[in-house]
């Protein structure tokens, strides 16, 4: 397990550089990790998860500005993350694939947060990776198409589709010369996603979640305008699905 979590924690300092460097619009290559407030190079002893962070107490080691805790809270959150997917499987290959998966719907959520918008390259990568998550437990179905991944894929996509239809109906209805938005095109994908891991069943009871929790946001906040993110809600509703099935 130690192996997981610490992988965990070097997957998630690479979420943060994906998280940052896509909010100022910046390539994840280059240039070498730096200070967002002086711009000087960072040492390696000042990538080391967690612990670079507890050393300089929070403080860049140049010009000793405060480092955001987003930092280490997601380093923590993806050592979390691969841990629990350790305990959900055996399978060395389903954990790494299954981990991967989280820790990119953690990146996402972020990215939907501070962008209202998510990398269409990440969505797809995520795609891929359920797809081939679900092959390693199921294998091919081709008897019982109904159950295959890409079937359920495609029949969340199209629930999604009906409402978003629906939705923006009654709103343009209300306000008819506003072209309005729901439901953005990522999260479309996401719940395919969704549906096509967890199932009909597992996949209702997430969007269940979720828009519960969307709803007491928008209690909260109150304000006309806001665009709410959504897929952070549904990351959690997963969570919670997830933490349902282990007890079981």
């Amino acid at each position: 397990m130690i192996f997981y979590i610490l992988l965990g924690l070097c997957i998630g300092s690479f979420i943060n550089v994906v998280i940052f460097r896509s909010k100022q619009k910046k390539s994840i290559i280059s240039p070498r990790s730096h200070c967002l407030k002086c711009n000087n190079t960072l040492k390696f002893y000042h990538l080391i998860p967690i612990l670079s962070y507890v050393f300089l107490k929070g403080k860049c080691g140049f010009c000793k500005g405060k480092i955001s805790l987003i930092y280490p809270f997601n380093e923590l959150i993806c050592g979390c993350l691969f841990a629990f997917a350790f305990y959900l499987f055996e399978n060395t290959l389903e954990i790494l694939i299954f981990a991967c998966m989280l820790a990119i719907f953690l990146m996402l959520s972020w990215m939907d947060y501070f962008l209202k918008a998510v990398s269409e390259l990440w969505l797809w990568i995520l795609f891929a990776l359920a797809f081939l998550f679900d092959f390693l437990q199921n294998g091919l179905i081709l008897e019982n198409i109904q159950d295959s991944f890409l079937f359920k894929a495609c029949f969340g996509a199209g629930v999604v589709f009906l409402l978003k239809s629906m939705i923006n109906f009654v709103k343009n209805f209300k306000k008819r010369d506003e072209i309005l938005e729901s439901l953005g095109e990522g999260d479309v994908i996401i719940i395919a996603i969704i549906f096509g891991i967890f199932g009909y069943e597992g996949a209702f009871f997430i969007l269940f979640i979720a828009s519960l929790l969307c709803l007491f946001g928008f209690i909260k906040i109150a304000k006309k305008d806001y665009q709410m993110p959504m897929i952070p809600f549904l990351f959690v509703a997963i969570l919670v699905q997830l933490c349902l099935e282990s007890l079981k």
